[in-house]
């Protein structure tokens, strides 16, 4: 069975390959050193975002000097238009961009460099697999939301299609729904 979805990420230019190869490594990292790992990669983090993010420039004032002085944000805080979230490589146009459903009254829009999303992917893959199952091509079944209107409707139901998956709609899980 041809694998749809994995053909439309690289079709989209996802770096999934790279992404696989990002995540081996994360995994390859030992215990004894893992916490060392981490408190590197937020070093990094912070790093990055106080040179290209001025919304966290703004947002912090001064460098922290530990992840502890990193204020925790929150939704509201992060009730911005996404342009002025963005670090400056990036752009509306090459990032991956998705909302939450606004099941709290107000829907969460956030971005994603094309990387950080194949990465996701490539993650949720590995998880198939440790379970035997091979992403893609094995059934899923999904309980998800899916969009009200005529036009979001099937699209997303071509996707899951394509996906070879089912979707239940978490808003109507009545007995003839299930």
């Amino acid at each position: 069975m041809f694998n749809w979805f994995l053909w439309s990420l690289n079709l989209q230019q996802y770096p999934l390959k790279k992404a696989q190869q990002t995540l081996h490594e994360i995994n390859s990292v030992v215990e004894e050193n893992y916490q060392n790992y981490i408190e590197t990669k937020k070093k990094e983090i912070l790093e990055y975002h106080f040179k290209h993010t001025s919304y966290y420039q703004d947002l912090c004032g001064d460098f922290p000097k530990d992840w502890s002085q990193v204020p925790v944000l929150t939704k509201a805080l992060l009730q911005q238009p996404l342009e002025q979230r963005l670090s400056d490589e990036f752009k509306l146009k090459n990032v991956y961009i998705n909302k939450t459903s606004g099941s709290s009254g107000h829907p969460f829009t956030f971005a994603k460099d094309k990387f950080a999303h194949a990465l996701t992917w490539a993650n949720i893959i590995d998880k198939f697999k440790e379970h035997g199952l091979d992403f893609g091509k094995s059934k899923q079944a999904r309980f998800y939301g899916i969009p009200l209107d005529t036009i979001g409707y099937y699209k997303e139901r071509l996707k899951d299609v394509l996906a070879n998956r089912y979707r239940f709609p978490i808003f109507n899980l009545d007995e003839n729904t299930l």
